[in-house]
């Protein structure tokens, strides 16, 4: 246990400074949150998308834009579009990802790495219990305020919305949807322990007992964000009919 303790306590930064590497998007300028917030919800955005989106001037963004270029935080690639000069569009580096996280995110995935290696039980148990919490204090709610499946879609989306996961939900032409997470705010912890974020899909898929839910899109395998597809079960379609 002696053991355990100092290796989790090693390196705890126990008073970070403003400028800690992982100190989150609150400390920079409110302009540059701005942008950045909206390049991680969209995913990529043209110079004009944001202008648009955030009311600012086009000057402003590429300005803004070019100085978070070269701190490496954003990259851009051409994008032809018919004759003439070729838009660019801009997304997230990796190098932004620390800017969405929580602080400590290291010291909780060594802690989780840790207890995975040294007590599996454990781990399974823990995250089984927190699973099974979320979605009975999830569905108490919904039965109290007598929520139809459809509200159900919003009241997931809240509580993603609430725990900084920048959540949308798009309609698609098969009747389903897509439930797209912009940011993981635990994407530290999960990247040494990924058996978190199958508890994550399995928690979707209780909270939403009127949808097939199959994860489309996951960030462990390299992507952006993660996105769930939502399709209404046969018989809840033919209730609703």
């Amino acid at each position: 246990m002696n053991q355990l303790k100092s290796t989790l306590l090693e390196g705890f930064p126990m008073d970070p400074a403003p400028d800690h590497p992982s100190m989150p998007l609150r400390y920079l300028s409110p302009t540059r949150q701005e942008i950045l917030l909206e390049l991680r919800r969209r995913g990529s955005a043209t110079v004009d998308d944001l202008a648009e989106a955030l009311n600012f001037t086009v000057g402003a963004v590429r300005q803004q834009l070019l100085t978070l270029s070269v701190e490496g935080l954003v990259t851009h690639h051409p994008v032809p579009k018919g004759p003439g000069r070729p838009r660019h569009v801009y997304e997230l580096t990796a190098a932004a990802d620390p800017l969405f996280q929580p602080d400590y995110g290291d010291f909780y995935r060594r802690l989780a790495e840790q207890v995975e290696e040294e007590c599996p039980e454990v781990f399974e148990s823990f995250f089984r219990r927190e699973t099974n919490r979320a979605v009975r204090a999830f569905q108490r709610r919904a039965q109290e305020e007598n929520v139809t499946p459809e509200g159900r879609i919003d009241q997931v989306k809240d509580c993603f919305e609430e725990r900084g996961f920048l959540p949308s939900i798009e309609r698609t032409p098969d009747g389903g949807l897509l439930l797209t997470l912009a940011n993981c705010p635990v994407s530290s912890l999960a990247e040494g322990s990924p058996r978190l974020c199958e508890w994550c899909s399995r928690a979707v898929g209780d909270a939403l007992p009127a949808y097939d839910v199959r994860r489309e899109a996951w960030r462990g395998d390299g992507k952006s964000r993660c996105v769930y597809r939502l399709m209404p079960r046969p018989e809840n379609t033919a209730q609703s009919a």
